[in-house]
């Protein structure tokens, strides 16, 4: 079973696949065998029928996470089995496509403010400011800060991209304040390392998951009962952003999105769009 798994790890290698992209898909592919306990290669396309019905009706897995199933049997069987089953023509996963969920900016302040952790409170910070992904901040480096230029470098992000960022003068302060004075005191280069409780994670950075629950029980000690995660962050800074005139265009490359109908998803998320709507809608009712 394990000889499938390794070579679709080697086609996804020269496929350019990114290597969270491989983990999950191997992941995935591991998961299927499982619950047949036989490899991939001895299944048919009825098993598969089987497993992905199973995931949808029974597990009940989300669109993203049922996506990503599919995407990663397709590959396996496609690509490293060479077995093109018809019903990978076919298959259609309806996607349910909901608004991301964004705070005010006051909301923001409250709830970063008052997170006691010093590495979570600054970490928070450069999420909202820079609109930054989970994976970003977590791997930021001390040498991706430019101060020459007060540029902030995101290096191999989604896509396996490179984008630059202005950085503020007010946020380099408070990095350079942390740097000194609140981060862990562990080797590397690391802004935000996990600290050395185990020799394994040596050198590591800190785990997303834990900045996530920390900032879920601190959002819900302000009184804030929306549903936040991390991504809310990024996508109120977009939007913050639009709603004090920044153009769709440069919100686009801050966001190292790819297509610009990416980005326009935040011009029916701001404030003012939507008064300026409500004040169209009371013109059209002042004939009445």
């Amino acid at each position: 079973m394990e000889k499938t798994l390794l070579r679709m790890d080697e086609d996804m290698q020269l496929a350019g696949l990114s290597e969270s992209t491989r983990k999950s898909y191997l992941a995935a592919a591991r998961q299927l065998q499982n619950y047949f306990e036989r490899p991939a290669g001895d299944l048919s396309e009825a098993d598969l029928k089987k497993f992905l019905l199973h995931l949808k009706n029974d597990k009940k897995y989300a669109y993203n996470t049922l996506n990503l199933r599919y995407n990663s049997i397709r590959f396996l069987f496609n690509r490293s089995l060479n077995r093109d089953f018809k019903f990978f023509g076919f298959l259609k996963i309806p996607k349910i496509v909901a608004l991301p969920v964004i705070l005010s900016e006051e909301e923001i302040w409250l709830s970063i403010g008052a997170v006691h952790k010093p590495i979570y409170k600054m970490m928070l910070k450069v999420i909202y400011v820079c609109g930054l992904r989970r994976k970003e901040v977590i791997n930021l480096r001390a040498e991706n800060i430019d101060r020459s230029r007060m540029i902030l470098e995101i290096r191999q992000s989604k896509g396996n991209k490179d984008r630059y960022l202005p950085l503020s003068n007010a946020l380099l302060k408070d990095l350079e304040y942390y740097w000194k004075h609140d981060r862990p005191k562990v080797c590397g280069t690391y802004f935000f390392p996990r600290e050395h409780y185990w020799k394994e994670f040596k050198g590591e950075p800190i785990s997303g998951e834990s900045l996530l629950r920390a900032y879920k029980i601190v959002v819900a000690e302000c009184g804030i009962s929306k549903q936040v995660t991390l991504h809310s962050l990024r996508h109120s800074f977009a939007t913050h952003l639009l709603e004090h005139g920044c153009s769709l265009k440069s919100i686009k490359e801050l966001l190292g999105h790819t297509d610009i109908k990416t980005t326009t998803l935040y011009t029916h998320l701001t404030e003012r769009s939507e008064d300026h709507v409500r004040k169209t809608m009371e013109l059209l009712m002042s004939g009445f």
